[in-house]
């Protein structure tokens, strides 16, 4: 439910990402227990990957009277969102002319979470700090795990040998906290 990698099958889905190996990923949702997937999705375009969203199981969230603004959801993300019902098919002729518009090519729109001010400013300063081999869609993503103190994506953007940023991250955690 998040790129927190804290077990080995997360790790591996989060390097994968980060390898910008994807060109587009696909991200299934349970409509049925929307909250529980959105972290997740809005990590996903934090980091400046391409997304569609498929809101699978419309019919069990219909039964329990969950009604979603698709449109509005889709505006939020900044990110296709299909709604279908898999195991019926439903929706799922839409989804795919979803997928291939994307894949030719639609214009990525970028999202940002906004943070409260001193934390935005201290996203600000670390990614104005990264080094030129992290790239610019990811930057606000880095700063933000390295503000986290992820080393994993310290290690994977090799952040660990600049001595300079390190330390500034370290003064503005201990300010933030």
């Amino acid at each position: 439910y998040s790129l927190d990698a804290s077990s080995l099958d997360e790790e591996v889905t989060r390097d994968f990402l980060l390898s910008q190996a994807a060109d587009l990923i696909v991200n299934v949702v349970d409509a049925s227990n929307l909250e529980r997937n959105l972290y997740f999705t809005v990590q996903l375009r934090e980091m400046g990957i391409p997304v569609v969203v498929a809101l699978n199981m419309m019919d069990v969230a219909r039964k329990r009277g969950i009604s979603i603004d698709v449109e509005s959801l889709s505006e939020s993300l900044c990110c296709p969102v299909v709604p279908i019902v898999a195991v019926s098919g439903e929706g799922m002729a839409a989804f795919a002319a979803t997928i291939r518009g994307e894949l030719r090519g639609s214009k990525l729109r970028d999202i940002e979470v906004v943070h409260e001010d001193f934390v935005e400013q201290a996203i600000v300063s670390v990614s104005e700090s990264l080094p030129e081999t992290v790239p610019a869609h990811q930057k606000r993503w880095v700063a933000i795990k390295s503000l986290e103190n992820d080393e994993r994506v310290a290690k994977i953007f090799q952040l660990d040998g600049q001595p300079g940023l390190l330390q500034g991250v370290a003064e503005l955690q201990s300010q933030i906290h």
